[in-house]
This record gives structure tokens, C-alpha cells and sequence, in this order.
């Protein structure tokens, strides 16, 4: 599921907003849904008893790290139609492990080691470099997408949403000897809007 994200999420540049991230993270992993307020409540490092309005726990760095992330493509920000005022923050997997993959080119191989692929897609519009587990060297990985299907999942008898997968054939051969391989049905980032849904109604 896109929400099992298997490795915390790092951003050594800001603290602050890897602070940010993780907290996200968290209630993700929960399958929570994370408003502004949740965020303020979170960092703001104010004791529940001790909150009197929620204006205590407004904090400027908050919004800012928000603003920016959101400027990065690592997070996205949905207005409620019914309160304007009510703004909830959603990650996006596939940009942040894309980045963190860059830092950390190892980390790709420990995603899907834990059999966590959803952000193969976006990561294969990057370069696809890898470093080869066993002699270390960087490397080019084949990541194709041969075909797309809709697979249908049922909520209720009269819900259901369908959502895209795309097929990759995932090829890798260092010179060393090292290879991996691998055909899978991924859901495509564009179907995210589908998931949120899903788990709207879960």
C-alpha cells in the first residue's frame, strides 16, 4: 500500500522539515488524515492540558516549511469545500524516496528488498542510477513499462474505485555478475487522487 512507507523519511537539509515529514508519516502509517491544526498540535510542543485555543499552537515555521515543501513536489496541500480554513497535508512518497535515493543510492535497493515498489515509476523518470550492492559501482537499471490495466477495488457492494497499474519489467546486470530481475503490476502516481479516495472512505 502507498502508506507502508518502510523507511522513514530524512531531509538533512532542514531539520525542521524533516520534523515536518515524519510527522506526516506517522499518521499515514495509521492511515490518519493530517490537517494544519494536527501539525501545529504535534510540533508545537505545547502540552494538551495546556492548550486553551488553537491560535497557541499556530507557528510561523511551520507554514513556512509547508510552503516549501509543497514547492518541492514532497507533499500536497487539499482545501475542505466545506471549511476553507481546514487544509489537509498529504506526502508523496515517490518524490520524497526519489530525492532520498539520490543522497542515498542504497536506499533503492532496500526499498524493494521490503517489496515496497510504488515509487518506482517516478524514480525511473530520474536516470534510474543505482549502485550495485556488491561492488559498489554506479550502474544504469532497466525500468520498462510495457502495459497499463485498471484493477477494480471494492469498498462496499455499491463503491468501488478503479485504479491504474502499470506493468515494469525491471532488469539489472552489473559487471561484476550482480542481477537483479523482476516483471510487477505497480499503481501509477497519477492514480494517486484514486487512492486518497480509497482511503477516504476506509
Amino acid at each position: 500500500m502507498i502508506f507502508d512507507t518502510p523507511i522513514d523519511y530524512s531531509y538533512p537539509p532542514d531539520r525542521r522539515a524533516e520534523l515536518l515529514l515524519r510527522a506526516i508519516q506517522d499518521r499515514e502509517r495509521r492511515f490518519q488524515r493530517t490537517f494544519t491544526s494536527d501539525l501545529y498540535a504535534i510540533l508545537s510542543g505545547i502540552p494538551n492540558d495546556k492548550v486553551r485555543s488553537t491560535n497557541q499552537l499556530k507557528h510561523e515555521w511551520i507554514d513556512r516549511r509547508i510552503g516549501m515543501l509543497a514547492k518541492m513536489n514532497f507533499i500536497e496541500r487539499l482545501g475542505d469545500e466545506k471549511d476553507r480554513r481546514r487544509i489537509e497535508i498529504r506526502t508523496k512518497p515517490e518524490e520524497i524516496y526519489t530525492y532520498m535515493i539520490g543522497r542515498d543510492p542504497m536506499l533503492f535497493w532496500k526499498l524493494i528488498e521490503r517489496n515496497y515498489f510504488y515509487f518506482i515509476v517516478r524514480f525511473a523518470e530520474s536516470g534510474s542510477r543505482v549502485i550495485c550492492p556488491k561492488c559498489q559501482k554506479k550502474s544504469n537499471i532497466s525500468i520498462k513499462p510495457s502495459k497499463k490495466k485498471v484493477s477494480r477495488y471494492v469498498i462496499s457492494e455499491d463503491m468501488h474505485i478503479d485504479v491504474i497499474l502499470t506493468h515494469l519489467d525491471i532488469e539489472f546486470k552489473c559487471e561484476c555478475g550482480r542481477s537483479y530481475s523482476k516483471e510487477l503490476n505497480t499503481i501509477d502516481p497519477s492514480t494517486m487522487e484514486d487512492f486518497s479516495r480509497l482511503m477516504d472512505v476506509a
